[in-house]
C-alpha cells in the first residue's frame, strides 16, 4: 500500500464484508442494523461497532425485532454502550464481552513509544514483524 486512502479502502472493504453491509453505511451518521458476513452469521448474539459517527449493530435474525426497538431513536453513546447490548440480547451486562478497541496502523505509524513515558516502561517496545 502506498499512502493512507489505499489504507482506508482496504479497511472500509474489510469492515462491510464482516459486517455484511455497503462501504457507504460506515460513512453514514446513525445506527444502523447490518445483515452480518458469513462469520457473524454464526453468531447467536449481537456484536456492536462504532465508527466516529455510525454505530453498527449486527444481531442474530432472532433478535432483529428487540435491537430495532432497543437502538431505536437512542445517541450513538447510549447505543454503543454494555447496556444497550445486555438489552438486545437479553442477558446481563456482566455477560457482554466488551467494549473492545480495534486500531489499524501502517508502517509509518510504528514508533517506538517509549520517548513519551518517563522514565520509561520496560513493558513497551516496538512491534515486530512477527507480532
Amino acid at each position: 500500500m502506498t499512502d493512507a486512502k489505499e489504507f482506508d479502502t482496504v479497511i472500509d472493504a474489510s469492515w462491510a464484508e464482516g459486517l455484511g453491509c455497503d462501504v457507504a453505511l460506515l460513512h453514514t451518521p446513525g445506527c444502523h442494523l447490518v445483515t452480518g458476513g458469513l462469520a457473524l452469521q454464526q453468531l447467536r448474539g449481537a456484536y456492536l461497532v462504532r465508527l466516529g459517527t455510525v454505530v453498527l449493530v449486527y444481531v442474530h435474525l432472532s433478535l432483529r425485532p428487540q435491537a430495532e426497538r432497543v437502538v431505536a431513536g437512542l445517541s450513538l453513546e447510549a447505543a454503543f454502550s454494555v447496556a444497550s447490548c445486555a438489552l438486545i440480547a437479553g442477558t446481563d451486562h456482566a455477560s457482554v464481552k466488551g467494549p473492545a478497541r480495534h486500531s489499524f496502523v501502517d508502517r509509518s505509524g510504528f514508533v517506538a513509544r517509549s520517548d513519551i513515558i518517563d522514565p520509561p516502561d520496560v513493558r513497551w517496545r516496538e512491534l515486530e514483524p512477527d507480532d
